[in-house]
């Protein structure tokens, strides 16, 4: 039986459990491949995600490494022998690392020519990192220390997360947690810390963990410096005895670093080999359908500082208007820029177009243009108010609203254009607000789904009159339930939004000290956000560009991984103008008929993955033929009601998971 031991270090890192094998000389004879693959399989059940595997010590003089690709792109085998003659293992994941101990007896050291140097090197200071105040220097050289890292070798491991890894080795090194000293170098040209490395000792041992120098000031001998100072101080706390050593291990293809040892002294001891094995993805043979974990559509993501912030508004009082939301008023004003005349939280994406409805006054009988295919609460603000949804087809490259049929749409009761865009996808918005100019309309953008998305450089949501967005627990920026409604390019309609905002009181001027009371001056409604929502949506907004740039890395993978198969007409995806920039927020496909959609929404659940389709056009929708007409043919529309699937995207959603959706979906395409 092979032994998983669970690491809560990386699992904490990684925020997924992750886990070890270490097969030794000692129970090597017990690791057949069909153990290996029971002990991944209850990795898996124990619903450990990654696994790293160090596989048997070959001594450098006398074994043999072969290495060989499998037929899958995304793994790599290492055939490991441990004599010419025995048996080879096959170890499953993704080959890492070939991690080198090195190790130097401290027998027979001269003590005068390690002191010579450590402290004679006219080029660098050697001294203990205690008294160092420069943090931001010794983090940068720990991560640069770390490119030939397994962590950085396996691409399923955000840079962000491998970084912080280097960073939390250093905080430990630095608290003695890891290490019991940390020297650094200083370059005496500017006192600039150039070289660091941490020392721990144990028994008779001693063990070198990280020595990181700066590359502008490599072969100056700073490396040997450091090491010199580090044998000095093993010397000290250990003493002469013969069998007390310093070892170090590094990575094999650190060819650098390995001279550096070797030059100093250090000889090779022993080399492991190191996979990652990632889980359902590197066992050696499938899961039944039944062991599988369900794969959801989405996961709602958290920066880290949400139970904070809410904690200190629980502790000072659930005021409205308060702290958090004029701190999330701040931070949008400062994302959307001058166009922006003025930002007002609200409690739901749906509240915000209900605001944008009663600012541009819209009056029974009145038209607004818009897709069918959007939520129902594009239409809802427009009907609330009496008057009357006119729906136009849509686009098949972007799934917005056909700017070429709005013109022919329009009536003399025409009063707005509401436009939607799509899976965070930008309408063309250049081409809408010239059509707007000519016939004297205004441009509301229905942004729910494109928050931080841009059009030639503006970001979605300036663009028009009026920018709605939401925060909806399913967006991009959560919050559970929360919006904002951007009023572009109008002091008047900025000023008359907070009247609304406050249920058609001047209250906000009363809370600015600008009147010694307030009362009702026209209509409104209750607007205003929860401070428990806003401080969510703060903790959110703080990483809103991370968060969109980790969606859209997903995006990309799906669209290079699917495209081939599009173009080969078994189903279709957006295509996105180079001059507009999305924000990663759906990806869908488009397949001929509901019925190919059902077939492979149903093959993908048998894998246990999720995917779903979206909205029932508004035209065909009970309460759209009820309020709403129809402006122009819904061929694209309707087609795209039937056919549209979506698949699962969400930050943190891994390689091994987006490589086996996309595999799924190769698997079924020759029958559509």
């Amino acid at each position: 039986m092979i032994n998983i031991e669970s690491l809560e270090f990386d699992s904490d890192l990684f925020q997924f459990k992750v886990g070890r094998i270490e097969i030794s000389d000692e129970n090597k004879s017990q690791c057949t491949e069909l153990a290996l693959q029971q002990a991944l399989q209850e990795a898996y059940f124990q619903g450990i995600k990654l696994v790293y595997i160090f596989s048997p010590t070959i001594f450098i003089q006398s074994n043999e490494i072969s290495m060989k690709r499998s037929s899958s792109s995304t793994a790599l085998y290492m055939s490991l022998s441990t004599s010419p003659r025995g048996k080879q293992l096959t170890v499953p994941g993704i080959c890492v690392d070939d991690k080198i101990t090195y190790e130097l007896s401290l027998s027979g050291i001269s003590k005068q020519q390690l002191v010579q140097q450590a402290f004679s090197n006219e080029n660098v200071v050697i001294e203990s990192a205690s008294s160092i105040h420069s943090y931001e220097d010794l983090k940068k050289l720990s991560i640069a220390a770390g490119d030939w890292s397994r962590f950085k070798v396996d691409t399923n491991i955000p840079s962000h997360t491998y970084e912080l890894m280097y960073e939390k080795w250093l905080e430990n090194s630095l608290n003695k947690t890891l290490a019991d000293e940390v020297f650094i170098a200083k370059h005496t040209s500017n006192d600039e810390v150039v070289g660091l490395i941490t020392v721990k000792s144990k028994g008779s041992y001693a063990s070198i963990g990280l020595l990181a120098v700066n590359k502008l000031y490599r072969r100056q001998g700073i490396a040997q410096a450091l090491l010199s100072r580090v044998v000095l101080w093993t010397l000290e706390k250990l003493g002469w005895r013969g069998n007390n050593k310093i070892s170090v291990i590094t990575q094999g293809a650190n060819e650098a670093a390995c001279r550096c040892y070797e030059k100093f002294g250090f000889v090779k001891y022993s080399s492991q080999l190191v996979h990652h094995a990632w889980l359902p993805m590197h066992l050696l043979e499938p899961l039944s359908r039944s062991d599988r974990a369900r794969l959801p559509f989405c996961k709602q993501h958290m920066t880290g500082k949400e139970i904070e912030y809410v904690s200190q508004v629980l502790s000072t009082g659930l005021d409205s208007a308060a702290r958090f939301t004029n701190m999330c008023v701040t931070r949008l004003k400062d994302l959307l820029g001058q166009d922006s005349e003025r930002v007002i939280i609200v409690p739901s994406g749906t509240a915000a177009l209900e605001m944008a409805a009663l600012l541009i006054d819209l009056k029974p009988g009145d038209e607004v243009i818009m897709p069918s295919y959007t939520f129902s609460s594009t239409a809802n603000a427009v009907v609330l108010r009496g008057a009357v949804p006119v729906f136009v087809d849509i686009r098949i490259d972007t799934l917005n609203i056909d700017e070429s049929l709005i013109e022919a749409a329009i009536t003399a009761r025409t009063k707005a254009i509401f436009c939607v865009h799509y899976a965070g996808i930008p309408c063309e918005m250049d081409e809408i607000c010239s059509i707007a100019s000519r016939h004297k309309l205004t441009v509301v953008e229905d942004a729910a789904q494109g928050f931080m998305s841009t059009y030639k450089g503006r970001l979605l949501g300036t663009i028009g009159d009026f920018g709605c967005f939401s925060f909806h627990y399913t967006k991009n920026v959560i919050c559970g339930e929360g919006g904002a409604i951007s009023i572009n390019r109008s002091s008047e309609l900025a000023r008359r939004a907070l009247v609304l905002w406050e249920k058609g009181t001047n209250r906000y001027d009363f809370m600015a000290g600008k009147i010694d009371k307030y009362e009702w001056v026209d209509v409104g409604s209750s607007y205003v956000p929860s401070e428990v929502s806003c401080a969510i949506l703060y903790a959110q907004l703080e990483k809103c560009e991370s968060i969109s740039e980790s969606r859209l890395e997903k995006h990309r993978y799906y669209d290079q991984s699917l495209r081939p198969l599009a173009d080969k007409g078994f189903f279709s995806i957006a295509t996105i103008p180079s001059y507009s920039q999305h924000n990663g927020h759906i990806f869908f496909i488009v397949l001929a008929d509901s019925h190919m959609r059902i077939i492979v929404e149903e093959h993908l659940k048998s894998r246990g993955i999720t995917a779903f389709s979206h909205y029932v056009p508004l035209h065909s929708s009970p309460a759209g033929k009820r309020f709403g007409k129809v402006g122009s043919s819904m061929d694209v529309t309707n087609k795209v009601g039937e056919g549209l699937l979506r698949l699962p995207i969400w930050i943190g959603l891994r390689l091994d998971e987006l490589n086996y959706v996309i595999q799924a979906i190769h698997d079924i395409s020759p029958s559509l």
